[in-house]
């Protein structure tokens, strides 16, 4: 018996000549970035939150220590000193306040 002539014998033959390349397509990874998007959008607001409020907490915490260093420098002079009399320092280039232990 003889075969019947197939309608595309160039498809048929370039099918089996090269194994199927297996990855994804354009519309899935777009689809995944789109999801990764929307991820991100709803997460965001949350980070920025907490790093707002850790930010608070640390400005809170350096509030309470220099309220101490001036309670310590009340109790041995008649008032209160300014930031390098108790012992804080500006940093001229950040503006950020650093402690030293040495006794004003």
């Amino acid at each position: 018996m003889q075969k019947s002539p197939s309608l595309f014998p160039r498809a048929v033959k370039h099918i089996d000549a090269h194994p199927a390349i297996e990855g994804f397509s354009l519309i899935e990874i777009l689809i995944s970035l789109a999801i990764a998007a929307i991820l991100v959008t709803m997460a965001y607001p949350s980070f920025q939150q907490a790093m707002l409020k850790g930010r608070r907490l640390e400005a809170w915490a350096g509030l309470q220590q220099i309220q101490l260093a001036q309670a310590r420098y009340r109790m041995s002079h008649p008032r209160y000193g300014n930031l390098e009399e108790i012992g804080w320092h500006t940093s001229s280039q950040k503006k950020i306040l650093c402690f030293s232990n040495q006794p004003p």
